[in-house]
């Protein structure tokens, strides 16, 4: 039992609490997290309503939806309604490591090694990645590869610099210099 002492000065015993109620349940599929850039996000415990809300209904859902049409993963590889994208335990924030190794093996030139490399560094205290067969996805590598290989910022089209404003003739493109 712990005793804890109220704003009013009352104490009351309660018996030990081992998880608190905004908890992520851990998957098999997916177990690893680290606080390793969360605490950036979340430095500071988060109030239930907003993990269960902004974080549980629609950061992990959208995450977990880029990974997908990024190519990287199906829908049906992730937990419903809460994919586990993130993670909180006793309100602490915790940023997903095996989905990030998953992304390694699928993405062409990646690997587990240099998404850890990426979050750790060299710190050898760091888990090492246990390759799971469900991790090599030859279809879900080209599609990653395609949508990487592509722009990730759109071109601009060249303008063709015009020699008059066809609205008072003044103006940047006119050559001449409206005064302000």
């Amino acid at each position: 039992m712990r005793t804890l002492l109220s704003c009013s000065g009352r104490c009351a015993c309660v018996p030990p609490v081992d998880s608190w109620l905004t908890d992520t349940a851990t998957t098999e599929r997916f177990p690893l997290y680290t606080r390793g850039n969360a605490d950036e996000v979340g430095p500071e415990p988060f109030p239930p309503l907003t993990w269960s809300l902004a974080w549980e209904r629609g950061a992990s859902p959208g995450t977990a939806d880029a990974w997908v049409h990024l190519g990287a993963f199906r829908p049906e590889e992730f937990r419903q309604p809460v994919p586990e994208v993130f993670g909180c335990w006793g309100g602490y924030f915790y940023n997903q490591v095996s989905v990030g190794r998953v992304f390694g093996v699928r993405a062409p030139g990646g690997s587990p090694d240099a998404i850890d490399q990426a979050y750790f560094g060299g710190n050898p205290d760091v888990p090492p990645y246990a390759p799971d067969p469900r991790d090599e996805d030859p279809a879900l590598s080209e599609a990653v590869g395609t949508r990487l290989g592509r722009s990730s910022v759109p071109r601009r089209r060249r303008r063709t610099p015009r020699t008059s404003s066809p609205r008072s003739g003044a103006g940047p493109r006119s050559g001449r210099t409206s005064p302000r």
